[in-house]
């Protein structure tokens, strides 16, 4: 019934190779991770209609499977293969209004394969992970409600998730998948510490729903070299973080993605502000941005702190306004602490970082900087910060 459905309200999403959104697509391009983005500048009308321009903003979203309005046959069934038709007709029509508004939008699923809520399986489904005493082994977190592992170490589970996935773009609202928690190096994952399971997994995730869906996982500042080749996108999560400083270790691994994943292949960075930066620091959003654009042919996210929220607040940056079209050359290399440069369509990206001299950046004719909106034909770029400087 759902593939039945599909093809009768489908169209819009037929136009284009999922491939293709991502090849055709002008930079920068911004993506969006679960939270709903923020400060559409100007918006107004009904906060449903706010939203989808704000989500057509970006170039990619991943969100949990009822964001878009779907909904399970069954109530509160988290790998759920069959969802309520009309649900599914709400959820594509959102989709098709989305990207009517940008053509290039992708939308993928985030998939609970490692932990779910306690009342979204029964309490006897196989697919729970039990101690000795027979128990459901709870996450020992409270951030997103009373939550417990799943034994995706199971051939039953796998497959179940495997068969969820595939049943999620079948109903033509989502474009491919992206699975959380996918370091394959967790010595303290009571589940898969070193990335075997993980691996059998996304194998049988990729066999169920062919090679044209898309497929991310996210891995920090880490790589996926078991999983990698079944794997489309890096989401790099928490650059800036304690964990993930170093902007050399992004420009590795966004060498590394490009040559090693299943094709298209590509990145999403999540810049974050360090403990000293301010909320808003529009250097560190110009600096996370340019390191993308020069060094990768991926998406980026800035996600400022959000008091009283465990969710970081992703707002919409006039920085990201920009129109650079595509690239005319591959992704740059570092080269010591220099400020690095790279060409678009429509102007160029040039990224300083941190322990770099202050940069001196000419042309042979007057180009406008997004970062101040000054027209000439030579700025000056400081460390950490970064600027594209467009053609009038």
């Amino acid at each position: 019934m759902v593939c039945a459905l599909a093809a009768l309200t489908g169209g819009a999403l037929a136009d284009e190779t999922v491939a293709d959104r991502i090849a055709s697509r002008s930079f920068p391009s911004v993506y969006e991770a679960w939270g709903d983005a923020e400060n559409l500048a100007g918006a107004a009308g009904p906060a449903s209609k706010i939203a989808e321009a704000a989500a057509a903003q970006r170039d990619l979203v991943f969100v949990t499977f009822n964001a878009l309005g779907l909904r399970p046959a069954t109530p509160r069934t988290a790998l759920s293969v069959s969802f309520n038709p009309k649900s599914v007709e709400t959820a594509r029509a959102r989709r098709a209004r989305i990207q009517a508004l940008n053509p290039h939008f992708i939308a993928l699923a985030s998939i609970s394969y490692r932990n779910v809520r306690g009342d979204w399986l029964p309490e006897d489904s196989p697919f729970w992970l039990r101690d000795a005493a027979g128990e459901r082994v709870h996450t020992g977190s409270a951030m997103r409600g009373n939550q417990f592992f799943l034994d995706y170490r199971k051939p039953e589970t796998q497959a179940a998730i495997a068969a969820h996935c595939k049943a999620l773009i079948a109903t033509g609202v989502f474009d491919g998948c992206m699975f959380d928690w996918w370091n394959e190096n967790l010595a303290d994952d009571p589940i898969d510490p070193n990335g075997e399971f993980r691996t059998q997994l996304i194998a049988k995730v990729r066999a169920a729903v062919g090679e044209s869906a898309i497929l991310v996982g996210n891995t920090n500042q880490n790589r996926p070299t078991k999983s990698g080749r079944y794997l489309n996108g890096l989401f790099m999560e928490g650059f800036g973080a304690p964990y993930f400083l170093s902007w050399r270790t992004a420009a590795a691994d966004f060498a590394w993605a490009a040559t090693h994943l299943h094709k298209p292949a590509f990145t999403l960075l999540e810049g974050r502000p360090t403990a000293a930066q301010p909320r808003g620091d529009l250097a560190r959003i110009r600096e996370v941005t340019t390191l993308s654009l020069t060094m990768s042919n991926g998406y980026v996210l800035y996600a400022d702190r959000n008091p009283g929220n465990i969710d970081l607040t992703q707002d919409w940056y006039p920085f990201w306004s920009a129109r650079l079209g595509r690239p005319k050359e591959p992704p740059r290399h570092p080269n010591g602490a220099t400020a690095v440069r790279r060409e678009f369509e429509h102007g160029s990206a040039v990224f300083n970082p941190p322990e770099g001299a202050p940069a001196e950046v000419k042309f042979k004719e007057e180009r406008i900087s997004a970062a101040s909106g000054k027209r000439a034909r030579a700025f000056t770029v400081a460390p950490r910060d970064g600027d594209m400087f467009l053609r009038p």
